[in-house]
């Protein structure tokens, strides 16, 4: 190598690699930047509601997940034993609440309840029932 070779200035391997997102240069005619910085320059103690989305496709899935999310809030609060329960037999809804005291809180736990585990629910129709969707539910759950 000659010694002018060696003197050569080498390109730094910061200048080239890619900035950052959050440190690169903002184009002030970007409506998505003007947005961002209205949303992000707001105080604490200011208003912290969103102007509704320009789209009104956007507005369209807001307003139906709103309307879901009334809808299906009290069923989501409620748990999935004693939805299940419920949907097996209306009266079963209080086994289910009472599975769900015990600690039963999921579809899972509760697959593989026996004869004993079943001795609170009242009439043995109801209970064969019972027996035979947790034989199903056992079923559905391997099969997953």
């Amino acid at each position: 190598m000659a010694p002018a070779d060696l003197k050569r200035p080498v390109p730094s391997l910061r200048a080239a690699m890619p900035a950052k997102p959050g440190h690169r240069a903002v184009d002030d005619d970007d409506p998505q930047a003007k947005q961002h910085k209205k949303t992000s320059g707001r105080g604490a103690g200011e208003d912290e509601t969103l102007e509704p989305p320009t789209s009104p496709r956007v507005r369209r899935r807001l307003s139906n997940a709103q309307e879901n999310a009334s809808l299906f809030g009290p069923v989501v609060e409620q748990g999935e034993v004693i939805q299940w329960m419920t949907a097996c037999h209306p009266e079963l809804l209080a086994f289910g609440r009472d599975l769900e005291r015990r600690g039963y809180r999921t579809l899972s736990s509760i697959a593989f309840l026996t004869d004993e585990d079943l001795e609170s629910v009242e009439g043995l129709q109801l209970k064969q029932l019972l027996m035979a969707t947790l034989s199903r539910l056992r079923h559905e759950i391997f099969r997953m």
